[in-house]
């Protein structure tokens, strides 16, 4: 099965239900764009409209592999588009965390996320109410470190959702924690390209 990769670098917080229907697609009041909704075409459709000039701002659905929710083709070919996470992720992560005291035992926190589940950043938040935040990479791989020894909440945020992770205690030197598994399809609007491979 072949596989089209495409990024979002410019992606926005509008509301889709709030936007003027125009046929298939839908006007953005505050940009005045036309927004194309990639489930009412096929991959070549989508293809074909993001290999244009200019820019494209489209809405996705996006399932947890990563793949968009598309129109099916013509029966007998085989394609999908997915999310490039490494070209799209980086936009949405920051990464600041705070450095305790050097006279207090520290450890790591580290895991990974589900790939494609969009999750830029993950928080830690310990009992007396000091914030780190972690950017996951693009191999999906998460890390704080030098932290203090205690007890953790973890917040897995993602593009179009926050996932809460249960509590946890770190009292050694590293402590592994992935991030939920189920997590459900992302809407994402927003300005889209192809990522071409052949770049």
């Amino acid at each position: 099965m072949s596989e089209l990769r495409i990024s979002f670098p410019d992606p926005c917080g509008e509301s889709w239900d709030a936007m003027q229907p125009s046929g298939c697609d839908r006007i953005c009041a505050t940009c005045s764009e036309t927004v194309h909704d990639l489930t009412k075409l096929t991959v070549d459709e989508a293809e074909a409209l993001l290999r244009e000039p200019g820019k494209h701002c489209v809405r996705a659905q996006v399932g947890p592999d990563g793949a968009l929710s598309l129109r099916p083709g013509p029966s007998g070919r085989s394609r999908r588009m997915l999310v490039a996470v490494s070209a799209s992720v980086g936009l949405f992560a920051s990464a600041c965390e705070t450095v305790p005291s050097a006279a207090a035992p520290t450890g790591a926190i580290v895991g990974t996320v589900v790939p494609y589940s969009l999750v830029t950043s993950v928080r830690a938040v310990s009992d007396d109410g000091r914030v780190r935040q972690a950017r996951v990479r693009a191999d999906g791989s998460y890390r704080f470190e030098r932290l203090p020894y205690g007890t953790y909440a973890l917040r897995f945020i993602g593009m179009c959702e926050t996932w809460e992770g249960e509590p946890v205690t770190l009292r050694e030197r590293e402590l592994s924690v992935d991030a939920p598994a189920d997590m459900q399809d992302c809407i994402i609007i927003g300005m889209a390209k192809v990522e071409d491979e052949r770049a």
